[in-house]
């Protein structure tokens, strides 16, 4: 009995087993009947979407979003865009505009779930946007993209790059790191010469300047040879490296995880201001290259426990923000203290601002904090202090930003400074000691 010849169901339940699309559709063309068995009645299309993506919740079709012949149509748009084979440079081209689309609309609707066991996250469209991640040849490009009005680079694809840190932190994902060098002069810049938040009410992200701390971290976790942070983070177990979102992204002003992990990254003063003095000189673009040694906390990563509520006095967050002249978004926030170990204990207290999307895409969070440790020597005549002012990805898993220590000089433009990360942690058992303990 030939293929036409079987029962319409039968021949669509052996099309689904069919795993290469191309294959589908060879056997689609033969005759007019297999056509009309496997594409024409949307099913098998549908069947193939529903394994492939997520929900496409987001969209506002006339169709019904679960009908078979809005699934076909959508399945066969997208499979179009992802299967030309295409390279990324600077987001520009008609055909990274129609992609890079894609990819925001596979964020939006991506709702993966995290396996209690394992405490990984996983979902079809993560899986999708981890092939975007591998496609991309680099997080930073040519120029230092750090000026948003001189965006050289789609600010889209910066925007996409940020929401998926968690893949470019994992060593798993093979892409090399290009144009070190810049990053770290823009990372150690000084904050009167590249502020992390612009725009009349501070409300929108330099994604170009979080592009370069992402890149700068990704540098240390992930190349073997820089030796301390990737040996650091090969020893986590694997539901304690960063992580996907294991919820569908929302614009809401949400509470941040309690439980972080991460490092600060800083240079010896004087290599620091050699540095300054070679981009005041030359500019950005043109460093001396020379890569300086980052001094990070050798033994482990910094912990940090933080909690939340209208409840928190803060008396130290004002004096201290005030000196480095941060300025205040506008908008609803929720007040922060917690306690952390880097070398010693260390205290926190802040403020978490929720931020307008950017690029049409929800979830990013604005954190100030000040940070000391309250066994500094009470003889000292300025208590020593740094300001840490970040961004909480979408998804809420994963901190990037700059630290600043207005204590170390009189003039901003002099102040150390450097890079930070912190990514989520899962929660400790209840009965565990560090569940018990107060912030």
């Amino acid at each position: 009995m030939s293929l036409p010849a079987l029962p319409m169901e039968l021949v669509q339940r052996l099309a689904v087993m069919i795993e290469d699309d191309r294959d589908l559709c060879n056997l689609s063309a033969t005759c007019r009947t297999l056509h009309h068995s496997i594409v024409a009645r949307s099913w098998v299309l549908k069947s193939r979407f529903n394994a492939t993506y997520d929900a496409p919740h987001t969209l506002r079709p006339r169709a019904k979003p679960e009908s078979p012949e809005f699934l076909k149509i959508l399945y066969q748009q997208r499979q179009s865009i992802l299967h030309r084979p295409i390279k990324f440079f600077m987001g520009k081209t008609p055909a990274e505009k129609r992609y890079l689309m894609l990819m925001r609309h596979l964020i939006l609707e991506s709702s993966a779930s995290e396996n209690q066991e394992t405490g990984i996250v996983s979902g079809r469209n993560l899986g999708c946007l981890e092939h975007f991640a591998c496609s991309v040849s680099s997080l930073v490009r040519q120029q230092v993209v750090v000026h948003p009005v001189q965006y050289t680079i789609n600010p889209l694809l910066l925007a996409i790059q940020l929401t998926l840190a968690h893949l470019y932190l994992r060593p798993v994902i093979n892409m090399d790191v290009h144009h070190f060098e810049i990053s770290q002069q823009t990372v150690y810049a000084p904050m009167t010469q590249i502020q992390l938040y612009i725009g009349n009410t501070a409300n929108f992200v330099n994604l170009g300047l979080l592009n370069h701390i992402l890149n700068f971290f990704k540098y240390h976790l992930t190349v073997v040879h820089e030796g301390e942070l990737y040996h650091l983070l090969k020893r986590l177990e694997e539901k304690s490296k960063p992580s996907g979102w294991p919820h569908i992204l929302s614009q809401t002003l949400s509470s941040m995880n309690q439980n972080w992990i991460g490092q600060s990254g800083r240079l010896e003063y004087h290599d620091l201001l050699r540095m300054r003095s070679v981009n005041r000189s030359n500019g950005l673009n043109a460093h001396d290259n020379y890569i300086y040694s980052d001094i990070f906390s050798e033994s482990a990563f910094e912990e940090l426990e933080i909690s939340m509520g209208d409840d928190i006095e803060f008396p130290e967050i004002h004096r201290m923000c005030d000196a480095v002249e941060i300025d205040s978004p506008v908008g609803e926030y929720i007040r922060l203290a917690g306690s952390g170990i880097d070398s010693r204990d260390f205290r926190i207290e802040g403020r978490l601002y929720s931020l307008p999307e950017q690029q049409e895409i929800p979830g990013w969070q604005r954190v100030v904090f000040a940070r000391w440790h309250p066994d500094e020597d009470p003889e000292l005549p300025i208590t020593p202090y740094w300001i840490y002012e970040g961004c909480i990805l979408p998804g809420g898993e994963i901190m990037l930003g700059r630290w600043y220590a207005p204590s170390s000089s009189d003039w901003p433009e002099y102040f150390d400074s450097g890079p930070f990360i912190y990514w989520t942690q899962p929660s400790p058992p209840a009965d565990s000691p560090s569940s018990s303990s107060s912030s």
